[in-house]
C-alpha cells in the first residue's frame, strides 16, 4: 500500500513538471519568434532618393539612397525590355544600388523604382530614366570573323564581357527551307566555331547559302548576316599508308601487349571493344610523345580521337591512360635540313592545334552516363585551323591523361579529314 502511494506521489509531481516544461517552451518560442519581427502595420515606406545613373552594355546601375524606415526590406525595379518583354529586379535593403539589364539598341527606358517592407507596403514609385549603351551582341556580331571552311564554315569572335549568347547558323534542306546547321553557345570572351557536314565535289565552285545570327539570354536579337560561302571539298584521308613513326628526341613508346594493342590499331578503323585500341609500353617519359606518317602530303581539317571504352562497361572511358590534353604538332617532310629532335630547341614541329577532351557529364572518374558513351562511340573531333600548312608526318605530345597516369596512354582510333594535296 506504502509502495502505490508512493508511486502516485511521484507521478503527480512528474505531471506539474512536465506541465511547467511545456509552459516554459511555448513562451520560450514565443518570444524567439517576436523578437526578429516587426509589428504588421499599413504604412507605405518612403521611397529612394538622390538616385545616380551608370549606363553599360545593354544595362544600367541606379545607385541612390534609401529611406530610412526600420522596417525595410528590398528595392524593387520594374520595366519594359525593348522587344516588350516585362522584368522586375529586387536589390536587399543593404545594399544601394541595384543593376537593370537585359535591353538591346540603345534607347532610353523609364524604370519605375519602389520600395517594399516587411509588411507587404509598397512606396509610391520614383521614375528613373536610363539609356543603356548598345548590347555586347551586336558589336560581336559587326567584329566576327565568317569563312569560308573545310566542309562549311569557321566563325572567330570576342565576347569581351563575357555574356551568355547564342550564335545560330541556318542553311537550306533540299526543299530550299531554312534549317538549323549548327548552334553556338558560349559566354568566352574568345570563341572559334566550325560548321561541318555541308562540302560537295561542286561546293568549293557553287557555293552554299548560310545565314548567321547572335542572340542573348533576353531574347535580344542582332541582324543577320545572309551570304554565300564556298565549303572546301573534305574527304576522310585513305589510311592504306599510314605508318608508325618513332619521334627524334622521344623514342619508341613501344606496344604494351603487341598481340591484342599494336600501334596499327589507331588506323583500322574499328574501335569499341576492350582490346581494340593502341596501348604504349608503361614506364614512358612525360609529357607523351608518339608520330605518325600519314603517307601523303595532307591539308587536315580535323581528325576524330576516340578513347578506350573498355567495351560494355565503359571502364576505360573518361579515364586511365585515355589522353585528356595533348597538342598537334606536324610536318610537310622530315628531309632537307629540317630539325626533327624534340629535345632541340629549334626544332621545325610545327603546332597545329591544341585539344582538351571535354566529359559531357561532368561526372567523377570512373562513372559516365549515356551523353559521354555517346562520344565512345562517335568520337570527338581534334579541329585543325585552315591557315595551317599541309604536312605528312604528325606528332601528338599527351600532356594529362583522364585517369592522372603519366607513364602511358592508349587510345582506340585517330580518324583524319581533309584533302590531298598530293598523291
Amino acid at each position: 500500500m506504502l509502495y502505490a502511494n508512493k508511486n502516485i506521489y511521484i507521478m503527480k509531481h512528474l505531471l506539474k513538471l512536465g506541465s511547467l516544461l511545456a509552459v516554459f517552451l511555448i513562451v520560450s518560442a514565443c518570444t524567439e519568434v517576436e523578437k526578429g519581427q516587426y509589428a504588421i502595420d499599413t504604412v507605405a515606406p518612403g521611397t529612394i532618393s538622390n538616385y545616380n545613373v551608370t549606363n553599360k552594355e545593354g544595362k544600367s546601375v541606379i545607385s541612390y539612397d534609401l529611406p530610412a524606415d526600420e522596417d525595410l526590406l528590398y528595392v524593387k525595379a520594374t520595366y519594359k525590355l525593348n522587344n516588350g518583354k516585362d522584368m522586375e529586379v529586387k536589390a536587399s535593403a543593404y545594399v544601394n544600388e541595384l543593376e537593370v539589364l537585359g535591353f538591346g539598341k540603345a534607347a532610353e527606358h523609364d524604370i519605375k523604382v519602389t520600395t517594399v517592407d516587411r509588411s507587404g507596403n509598397e512606396s509610391e514609385p520614383v521614375i528613373v530614366k536610363v539609356t543603356p549603351l548598345d548590347n555586347p551582341i551586336y558589336k560581336i556580331f559587326d567584329e566576327m570573323q565568317v569563312a569560308s571552311d573545310f566542309g562549311g564554315l569557321s566563325l572567330k569572335w570576342k565576347n569581351e564581357t563575357e555574356e551568355e549568347i547564342t550564335i545560330s547558323v541556318t542553311t537550306p534542306n533540299e526543299y530550299g527551307e531554312m534549317v538549323s546547321a549548327q548552334n553556338f553557345y558560349t559566354k568566352a570572351v574568345e570563341g572559334v566555331g566550325f560548321v561541318r557536314g555541308y562540302s560537295t565535289e561542286t561546293s568549293e565552285t557553287e557555293g552554299r547559302r548560310f545565314a548567321i545570327t547572335i542572340t542573348d539570354h533576353w531574347g535580344n536579337q542582332t541582324d543577320v548576316k545572309d551570304e554565300t560561302f564556298y565549303p572546301i571539298y573534305e574527304i576522310q584521308i585513305p589510311s592504306d599508308r599510314f605508318a608508325k613513326y618513332v619521334v627524334p628526341g622521344y623514342g619508341d613508346p613501344g606496344v604494351y601487349n603487341s598481340s591484342k594493342t599494336p600501334y596499327e590499331k589507331l588506323w583500322n578503323n574499328s574501335w569499341g571493344t576492350n582490346d581494340d585500341h593502341y596501348h604504349s609500353k608503361v614506364g614512358q617519359k612525360w609529357p607523351f610523345n608518339f608520330g605518325m606518317n600519314l603517307g601523303h602530303l595532307v591539308k587536315l581539317s580535323r581528325f576524330k580521337y576516340y578513347q578506350r571504352t573498355g567495351g560494355s562497361s565503359w571502364k576505360y572511358l573518361f579515364a586511365h591512360g585515355n589522353p585528356k590534353r595533348f597538342k598537334v604538332y606536324g610536318v610537310p617532310a622530315t628531309s632537307g635540313g629540317v630539325i626533327l629532335d624534340i629535345t632541340d630547341p629549334n626544332n621545325g614541329w610545327i603546332l597545329l592545334t591544341e585539344f582538351t577532351s571535354t566529359k559531357p557529364s561532368g561526372l567523377p572518374l570512373q562513372q559516365t552516363n549515356s551523353d559521354d558513351q555517346a562520344v565512345g562511340n562517335n568520337g570527338e573531333d581534334v579541329l585543325i585551323p585552315i591557315e595551317a600548312p599541309a604536312v605528312q608526318w604528325i606528332r601528338i605530345e599527351v600532356e594529362e591523361t583522364w585517369g592522372g597516369v603519366k607513364d602511358f596512354i592508349h587510345m582506340a582510333e585517330l580518324t583524319f579529314y581533309g584533302s590531298l594535296a598530293e598523291n
